[in-house]
């Protein structure tokens, strides 16, 4: 059958054609989001993929006064590589994003999105997590080119969160081989832990935010 240009009922056809388009275009645009502040992460609708949003992220996190222990490109070409994280937090008493919400909180998930919305769900979870640490915080780092990437998660959300807020006093890197430990940053101006010879006095100041003229503690045998 043959439709010509004044045909009606390829009118009506080409009418709800251009009807459909344009309300797919105003549901795109419509769709709500939220900051999440201070790092611009953008609130995922409800729906559009399987992990929560910020507000289920917040309601997620489990406070607690461990240290919190963060990690970049460490390696993850075995499973040992990829428990160091967890097997150093378990050596200060601390704790990584995979214990810091309720169990399972933080896996991937199947259905829409993929990678990319996984992608996106942790950078949210990692920048909750980093903005809840208090005190020490721990970061396990290689030293070698193939460190933290200069868009990592690390890099982009964590770090800032550690250094802009107000809680964590002093960041510690680790070395993953070693778990050895040195300071990659310290607030100006707070105190940190840390055993001071006392010249002269035959001791050492035991309580680690003591002023520098005492009280003291004599060390054993003196």
């Amino acid at each position: 059958m043959y439709y010509s240009s004044a045909n009606p009922l390829r009118k009506v056809l080409a009418a709800l054609t251009l009807l459909s388009f344009s309300s797919s275009i105003l549901t795109i645009h419509a769709s709500p989001t939220r900051p999440h502040e201070p790092f611009g992460l953008v609130e995922r609708v409800p729906n559009e993929d399987p992990y929560p949003n910020n507000a289920g992220i917040e309601a997620a996190y489990v406070p607690g006064q461990q240290p919190s222990v963060f990690f970049s490109n460490i390696g993850d070409t075995n499973q040992a590589e990829r428990d160091r994280p967890d097997t150093f937090a378990g050596t200060v008493g601390g704790r990584t994003f995979r214990t810091a919400f309720t169990p399972g909180f933080t896996d991937r998930r199947s259905g829409s999105g993929g990678r990319t919305a996984y992608a996106d769900f942790a950078k949210r979870f990692s920048a909750v997590f980093a903005e809840q640490a208090t005190g020490t915080a721990y970061v396990l780092l290689r030293d070698d080119p193939n460190g933290p990437h200069v868009n990592s998660v690390w890099t982009l959300y964590e770090r800032p969160a550690l250094e802009n807020g107000n809680k964590v006093n002093e960041i510690v890197k680790v070395d993953p081989s070693t778990f050895a430990q040195t300071i990659l940053w310290t607030r100006p101006g707070a105190k940190v832990k840390a055993k001071r010879d006392v010249p002269d006095k035959r001791a050492f100041v035991l309580d680690w935010d003591a002023p520098a003229d005492g009280p003291y503690w004599l060390a054993p045998g003196q």
